[in-house]
């Protein structure tokens, strides 16, 4: 139990995590695709997508079974990877590791970055489990300044004043995954030549995309700032909005959509 001795970086939790070995009982239980059948795509002679780079397949079989790895705090890197998560999105490490305090396995604390109880457990594991957060460690440490003004608005737009970031990391994460399933993720994949940095472009569009759209919102629900900026649409119709239409895009509207959210 307990964490590791300082913060875990990305590349140490991808790495870690690579380590871990799927018996053949895993591997059935997941779902890698499941692609749209309809007359156009046999009228035209198109057959299902297809990732052509070397393991392909076992890459994108893999992501599927770590969204089936439950995040168990007694495991020193599971609960260290949500640790580091939680102190990058709260500016909590400072310039060196000594700064670093790791947080209780259960407690309040955990709702300051949007789960909804004392026990992440509730969330992560009905949901993508490991890969949700190592999707929310790499965002949080890739764009610190992003996540955090993320963490911010969503505080503020909330009716409530509610923190609800990491529930909302976990439906990008889930819609991700989807987009991998149908093979609208494919020419992003085939792009990197990798399957999870395709996976994590997404997850990165999805966050960015709704911090954009939260953007006009400075202030509380109810105050001048938010007046004045005009009628403030509720997160989760934002949320839906984004999750309605990543269900219905194919590979070239998803690539239209990271082009539209990421840098490069």
């Amino acid at each position: 139990g307990g964490c590791w001795s300082g913060p875990v970086r990305y590349t140490a939790a991808e790495d870690a995590l690579a380590g871990l070995e799927f018996s053949s009982e895993a591997r059935a239980q997941i779902v890698p695709t499941e692609f749209a059948k309809g007359p156009a795509r046999g009228l035209l002679g198109l057959g299902p997508p297809k990732l052509r780079f070397p393991k392909a397949k076992e890459e994108r079989d893999r992501v599927f079974l770590l969204a089936k790895v439950a995040w168990d705090p007694g495991e020193s890197l599971h609960l260290s990877m949500l640790a580091t998560a939680r102190a990058n999105l709260l500016d909590q490490l400072g310039p060196d590791a000594q700064s670093y305090q790791c947080p209780a396995a259960l407690g309040d604390h955990w709702e300051d970055v949007g789960f909804q109880g004392s026990d992440p457990r509730r969330d992560l594991n009905r949901s993508t489990g490991i890969l949700a957060v190592l999707q929310m460690l790499r965002w949080s440490e890739l764009a610190p300044e992003a996540s955090r003004r993320l963490l911010q608005k969503l505080a503020s737009a909330d009716r409530f004043g509610a923190q609800t970031f990491a529930c909302l990391s976990l439906g990008f994460t889930l819609s991700a995954l989807q987009a991998l399933r149908r093979g609208a993720l494919y020419p992003r994949c085939i792009r990197h030549e990798a399957v999870l940095p395709a996976l994590h472009d997404l997850h990165q569009a999805q966050c960015l995309d709704l911090l954009g759209r939260l953007a006009p919102f400075e202030g509380k629900p109810g105050t001048q700032a938010c007046t004045e900026a005009g009628p403030q649409v509720d997160i989760w119709v934002h949320t839906n909005e984004m999750r309605a239409a990543l269900a219905k895009v194919d590979g070239a509207q998803v690539d239209a959509y990271l082009a539209a959210h990421l840098a490069s």
